[in-house]
């Protein structure tokens, strides 16, 4: 666990460090565990962001669940077909 905890927290302190997000969220089966793990990848986005202020990068579970993928691909198609012309409102 320590070392999907480590890999996990260091690719992401890369991606605030290039990108400064205002927030990361997280998704899908392994955030089941988020309660093992979100400490641990906070430390270490701690320690390896030197460069910017990750304070300011919120680090959160995606509030979709196991249905985020279906949800997101779903407004993709609605979007992309239903909404032609720019006849729809959201």
């Amino acid at each position: 666990m320590d070392r999907e905890i480590y890999y996990l927290g260091l690719g992401l302190a890369n991606l605030v460090t290039i990108f400064t997000p205002d927030a990361i969220v997280l998704g899908g089966s392994i955030m089941k565990s988020a309660d093992l793990l979100l400490e641990g990848v906070r430390k270490i986005i701690r320690e390896s962001c030197r460069l910017v202020p990750c304070d300011r990068t919120e680090l959160t579970l995606a509030s979709l669940g196991d249905d985020a993928n279906l949800i997101g691909a779903a407004r993709v198609w609605h979007h992309r077909f239903a909404c032609e012309g720019g006849q729809c409102g959201g």
